[in-house]
């Protein structure tokens, strides 16, 4: 399935070197008089990552966090892990995640939630049926949850979006232990 998981309106920063972040950033890694422009960072990031077609490695292993599993996959460009793509299963539907790395941190996070039109096995389940019923976005600059794109519902709950932008945070730490451990995982 198709997505769009572009890191929401506004302009992205062009790049110029292929280093992705010096021209929002400049040399000394700060934007004009040392403030970073959070947003404009995690944009010419994504905007760089999502140009990348001819991955050097791609990796996966099973992950159990959901009632069906799942699989996470990680891909590699010049020995350095740039992104990650989870898919957790249920019966009743499943999420897909991507997270887009900076300086081996999330920087952006972008889930997909589908419905089944009924329980997987039940005789009326038809993959064709699936719905998306919401997706949100996640911005993270050094390691720490800034900004939150969902439904107007989701944005005021602030509590819980937090919670969740930790779970993101906590998943990807789970992620990069399997990949320590040469991505074998354990089921939960």
């Amino acid at each position: 399935m198709g997505s769009d998981d572009s890191v929401g309106s506004g302009n992205t920063v062009g790049l110029g070197d292929g280093s992705g972040l010096d021209s929002v950033l400049g040399q000394d890694g700060f934007s004009g008089g040392g403030n970073v422009d959070s947003l404009k960072v995690v944009r010419a990031n994504y905007d760089r990552i999502q140009r990348i077609r001819d991955w050097d490695r791609i990796d996966s292993a099973e992950i159990f966090e959901s009632t069906e599993g799942g699989m996470v996959y990680y891909y590699f460009k010049n020995k350095v892990l740039e992104k990650l793509d989870a898919s957790y299963y249920g019966e009743s539907g499943y999420t897909l995640a991507k997270y887009y790395l900076l300086d081996n941190k999330v920087s952006f996070a972008f889930e997909e939630r589908f419905n089944y039109n009924s329980h997987m096995y039940a005789p009326e389940f038809d993959m064709d049926k699936t719905k998306k019923f919401g997706e949100d976005r996640f911005y993270y600059y050094d390691g720490k949850f800034f900004k939150f794109i969902g439904t107007k519902e989701q944005e005021e709950d602030v509590a819980g979006t937090r919670d969740r932008a930790q779970v993101n945070l906590d998943m990807f730490q789970k992620f990069i232990k399997i990949k320590a451990n040469n991505y074998k995982t354990q089921p939960n």
